[in-house]
């Protein structure tokens, strides 16, 4: 059987053996839109994800970011991948060879997986690879020209809009 999994987040998970975060052997895996963040493994690779396939199974990592996941012994601090794999327009501190794939800080607000309004994660992902309409925290996924990178969808900047005002004199503090 495959599996799917998309708008979720993987934080600070630790195994000895491979695949931090997910360890797929002998299933396809498809990751959509989500944040694999500080994940470890001891040993072998994979500090978020490790992919050991069955026969005519992929790997299939599309909108996601990738970041101080690491590992100890092996190889591929976010994965370790021994079979046929599709990985792009993600995010991946380190880098990973593939189409739309960056290799910046996604630029998240404090406290939080969502992305500031510079974030080169905006507009950065791929709109025919999602499978949902709403993003980690129940909004809109797609707003603007692409999907986000990642769990959370920018939104936009709150709008205030002002129905009336009042002058103040500065010399007298009262109003004009």
């Amino acid at each position: 059987q495959d599996v799917r999994i998309t708008n979720s987040y993987f934080y600070r998970n630790e195994v000895y053996d491979g695949g931090g975060a997910i360890a797929a052997i002998g299933a396809g895996l498809s990751v959509e839109n989500c944040l694999f963040i500080a994940n470890f493994a001891e040993i072998v690779g994979g500090g978020a994800i490790y992919f050991f396939p069955g026969d005519g199974k992929e790997l299939r990592v599309v909108n996601s970011n990738f970041i101080e996941n690491f590992v100890d012994e092996g190889e591929g601090a976010a994965l370790s991948v021994l079979g046929k794999t599709e990985v792009f327009n993600s995010i991946f501190q380190d880098g990973w060879v593939g189409e739309g794939n960056l290799d910046v800080d996604p630029e998240f607000i404090s406290g939080s997986f969502q992305l500031t309004e510079n974030s080169p994660a905006i507009n950065a992902g791929l709109n025919s690879a999602i499978s949902t309409s709403t993003d980690f925290y129940g909004e809109s996924r797609k707003v603007g020209s692409n999907v986000d990178i990642g769990v959370a969808e920018f939104q936009s900047l709150p709008v205030f809009s002002v129905t009336s005002f009042v002058l103040i004199d500065a010399k007298t503090d009262q109003p004009i």
